[in-house]
């Protein structure tokens, strides 16, 4: 094996996705390595959520091969996936906050499913909760929530398990700025500690913000270019 796949968390090699025969991605080959903050820009339909969906396992690849810290995706059982994601903590564009769960109660999902203390889940949750400000709503709904605070939800909900990857789609879209920044800087400071930073934006001031960041355009499902 070579030293490249061990120290990538990720490497895709000519991978193409097709849905209902049409086009998602296509002859995409890129290694990511552990720590990096990585940036996917492109027009709407480019292909940056098919991209992230790959990388948290929720699609496989028709074409090529997708990598996780040296093992093929394709080969990996279903408890295996279950065990990967784990590690992975994933922001959804749309927050996919459960509704009928109070918002610590959505926050704590991760630490429920990895079977940590009651108390102790909740402590961390609002540990987490309070580092993004939004511990004041931590007994509310969803609904009654501002769309910038049901990011900030989703966000703490995606980190609260401490996770070496965080996957986020479009995670600052339509936010006011205070709020994309807050979000912006949270994920700097993971990054800060080795966390690897994976998101699709097409948001110019997040790119200026993440200036360190390495930024992937995708254009037709296709990487046109990398800096």
């Amino acid at each position: 094996m070579s030293v490249s796949v061990i120290t990538n968390e990720y490497v895709l090699r000519n991978v193409a996705v097709r849905f209902e025969k049409i086009p998602a991605l296509h002859s995409v080959s890129v290694e990511i390595p552990k720590g990096e903050i990585l940036v996917l820009n492109g027009p709407t339909g480019a292909g940056k959520t098919t991209f992230l969906r790959l990388l948290y396992l929720d699609i496989m690849p028709h074409d090529g091969s997708v990598l996780f810290r040296g093992k093929s995706i394709a080969g990996l059982t279903r408890e295996e996936i279950a065990q990967v994601r784990t590690d992975i903590g994933v922001v959804f564009q749309d927050a996919k906050l459960i509704p009928h769960l109070n918002i610590i109660d959505n926050v704590m999902l991760p630490l429920r499913i990895a079977h940590m203390a009651p108390k102790q889940a909740v402590l961390k949750a609002v540990e987490i909760m309070s580092e993004l400000g939004i511990s004041y709503v931590r007994d509310k709904m969803p609904k009654d929530l501002s769309g910038g605070e049901r990011s900030l939800v989703s966000f703490a909900r995606a980190i609260v398990h401490t996770p070496s990857i965080v996957i986020a789609d479009e995670p600052t879209a339509n936010l006011d700025e205070q709020t994309a920044k807050t979000i912006i800087h949270a994920m700097q400071s993971l990054a800060g500690k080795g966390t690897t930073i994976i998101l699709s934006t097409h948001n110019s001031a997040t790119i200026r913000e993440l200036s360190s960041a390495r930024i992937i355009r995708l254009e037709d499902g296709a990487i046109v270019s990398t800096l």
